[in-house]
């Protein structure tokens, strides 16, 4: 009767981790459905948003073309040392070359000219860069 009552106790202690793993299971097959649904999502929106980004590329391109006769044609009216020094600056700091002077501070570096150099930045004879960015200075 003791064994009988041992074995009944066993197996209670059995049904109980059973229904554990199986609560376990079944909150893992939940997490794992969830987790399709949001991988199919994320596909969805990553598909989506290489679609806007191609059009706005192709945007850019079609605008880059329409300018580029502009530029060239701006670019005439500027002596040759002037067009290589920009071009340098443009290819070592990606892009941006002209920065102004904001409160009295390079607004691309935080760097903070002389005084010199900034009434120099001033005149329109002369072109000033920044010491540290080596931008080139432009005050409106």
């Amino acid at each position: 009767q003791n064994e009988a009552a041992a074995f009944k106790t066993r197996l209670s202690g059995f049904e109980d981790t059973q229904l554990n793993c199986m609560m376990n299971f079944e909150d893992a097959e939940q997490k794992h459905k969830q987790a399709i649904e949001d991988h199919k999502r994320l596909i969805e929106n990553t598909a989506l948003e290489k679609e806007e980004l191609e059009r706005e590329f192709s945007n850019l391109e079609k605008e880059n073309e329409n300018l580029s006769p502009i530029r060239d044609q701006a670019a005439n009216s500027f002596e040759e040392n002037d067009i290589n020094l920009y071009e340098k600056i443009r290819i070592k700091r990606k892009g941006l070359v002209i920065t102004n002077l904001v409160d009295g501070h390079c607004s691309a570096c935080g760097a903070v000219p002389t005084s010199s150099q900034a009434q120099l930045a001033r005149s329109p004879k002369s072109i000033t860069q920044c010491e540290t960015c080596s931008r080139i200075f432009y005050i409106t």
